[in-house]
């Protein structure tokens, strides 16, 4: 992640903490997170989810698509699977700043950067 990026990503946390935007927390955010070594990263990602207004479980039918999005477009598991909780969840926008997820992705969710985020929202908001 660039400068601009974590700006604009700090940029998307105000939105939420103000209303304006709503996070989607996910079982997959949930156990990376748990794994997370880094306690300063660690607390900051709970405070984020915390201001989410859903929480997307996993499921089997969440697992079999992962499995498909790894297969269909050579992405891997772990990130597999955090496209098919948002697929599920029916997000807007899965912001994101890893450009292969970006470049490899062709399902359904409508993929940017916390860049293109914000200026999809200032243009409509």
């Amino acid at each position: 992640m660039n400068r601009k990026e974590g700006e604009a990503l700090f940029d998307i946390i105000r939105l939420a903490k103000e209303g304006k935007v709503q996070l989607v927390h996910s079982a997959m955010i949930a156990v990376e997170n748990a794994a997370n070594e880094i306690a300063a990263r660690k607390s900051f990602v709970d405070s984020v989810m915390h201001l989410a207004d859903t929480y997307q479980n996993l499921s089997d039918s969440i697992v079999h698509r992962a499995q498909m999005i790894v297969q269909d477009d050579q992405l891997q598991p772990l990130d597999a699977v955090h496209l098919a909780s948002a697929e599920a969840a029916q997000v807007d926008f899965f912001i994101t700043c890893d450009y292969t997820v970006l470049k490899h992705y062709r399902g359904t969710l409508h993929i940017v950067t916390p860049l293109q985020f914000l200026q999809h929202y200032e243009n409509y908001h």
